[in-house]
């Protein structure tokens, strides 16, 4: 069964940001997050193993990567080699001009599909055309087999260096595949986009589970408005997609049920006379009540928090506070959302303008978009770190052929390392912000 926390409940009982300010919680945290990632998460493990083999055999490999690499360096800037690759380029270009010629020259091609019979002069005008193009396939075939020659002698020149460098990468893989590091970088591979695959999966499903929570605790504050729910919309926004939005369905002014077709790409004739209805029951104005966000993991709300602060800035014009050239497509060519927008719901289309977003007002304290802004998630830990620096951190802890968490020196290092990256509000500062604003985050237990 689901039940809802409160979020005080993950306010009060986690950690702040005492693991970026004290050492000695750091050292306890660093050294449990380090024997959790090696026991639970696979992928972290396989990179530790990698780079243990790594390290173990570096006087083996080292030399044979080095040589590898400056045979590469060589090869890069060998002039033949370089002539070489422009000629095979060449030689695409004549193959592909050559296959285009031998299909304008087959007798079908272009047939006059409407004339029974030719005048004599069309079909004078046929010949020369015939004749010109098989003049012009001769010529690309010569150019052509020129270019197979040229290619054939470069390849001889080029060779000894090349083989060498074949050669000397051939024996590099050999020994990374004999120690095993082929394998399980494959293996972690396979397991990440296996991952990629099951969160966007779990993503959506989330999104569904929280669809009645989102009915029976949000949707109630706006119900003077006949508010309905909508989902996954993008409104062409070129950075990123609302989970739902909760909107007010209002008639369409007749100015914009004139532009209906424009805006929507949509031809609305044949919907009025085949149907005989009302095209302002299919094409409503909508006002956004709402806001919701579904991050399954809640260390997700804070990242989703920044995205949104930068949607509504967007949509509400408030350039000052976004980079415009992140907001340019070919629909808001000057990244400004100045164009009307819609989206379709349960076959009614939804309209869209900046004049939809009114409700959204920045907070006189914090200079954020507060009210009107929703989360759900689950019921977990709080991180100290955003997901994008926690992830950094493994991925040092990871790879990190010097990791010594009994070295006082390098626990220094890594703490001054982690106080630097992580200059963002953390999950827990993020949350705080809607303490006292009731439901705005809904957080759900399953346990």
């Amino acid at each position: 069964s689901m039940s809802l926390r409160l979020l005080q409940d993950v306010l009060e009982k986690q950690m702040r940001r005492d693991v970026l300010e004290c050492k000695d919680v750091f050292v306890q945290w660093i050294k449990d997050v380090y024997s959790t990632s090696m026991q639970k998460n696979s992928v972290f493990k396989l990179r530790r193993d990698i780079t243990d083999i790594l390290t173990q055999n570096a006087d083996r490999l080292e030399p044979l990567r080095l040589e590898a690499d400056a045979l590469l360096q060589e090869v890069e800037r060998c002039p033949i080699v370089a002539e070489l690759k422009e000629v095979e380029r060449k030689l695409l270009c004549a193959n592909e001009a050559c296959k285009g010629l031998m299909m304008a020259s087959h007798p079908d091609w272009r047939r006059p599909k409407t004339k029974v019979s030719s005048e004599p002069e069309d079909e004078a005008k046929i010949a020369a055309q015939k004749l010109r193009i098989q003049q012009s396939l001769t010529e690309a075939n010569n150019r052509r087999q020129a270019l197979e020659t040229q290619l054939q002698a470069l390849q001889i020149q080029a060779d000894p260096l090349l083989s060498l460098h074949t050669s000397a990468r051939d024996k590099y893989e050999q020994l990374r595949s004999e120690l095993g590091i082929t394998k399980m970088e494959a293996e972690k591979d396979h397991i990440l986009v296996s991952q990629g695959h099951d969160r966007q999966s779990k993503g959506h499903l989330f999104e569904e589970i929280c669809l009645p929570v989102i009915h029976e605790h949000i949707v109630p504050k706006y119900a003077a408005h006949s508010p309905v729910v909508l989902c996954n919309v993008s409104l062409k926004c070129p950075r990123g997609e609302f989970d739902m939005v909760i909107v007010k369905s209002d008639d369409l002014p007749d100015i914009l049920l004139d532009q209906v077709s424009k805006i929507t790409g949509k031809d609305t004739q044949p919907i009025a006379v085949a149907t005989d209805v009302d095209l302002r029951q299919v094409y409503r104005y909508a006002t956004v009540l709402a806001i919701v966000e579904a991050k399954k993991n809640i260390n997700d709300i804070a990242d989703g928090f920044d995205i949104r602060q930068e949607n509504l800035s967007f949509f509400t014009q408030d350039t000052t506070n976004y980079d415009l050239s992140l907001y340019k497509n070919k629909y808001f060519r000057c990244g400004i959302f100045d164009k009307h927008v819609s989206h379709v719901h349960n076959g009614t289309t939804y309209i869209f303008d900046n004049q939809s977003f009114k409700q959204f007002q920045r907070d006189p304290v914090s200079n954020l978009f507060l009210d009107h802004l929703y989360f759900t998630s689950r019921f977990n830990e709080l991180s100290p770190l955003r997901n994008g620096d926690f992830g950094r951190l493994q991925s040092r802890l990871a790879s990190d052929p010097s990791i010594d968490l009994q070295s006082n020196e390098y626990l220094d290092d890594l703490f001054e390392w982690i106080q630097k990256i992580s200059v963002r509000p953390t999950p827990w500062e993020v949350l705080y912000l809607f303490k006292d604003r009731q439901h705005s985050v809904l957080l759900l237990d399953d346990s």
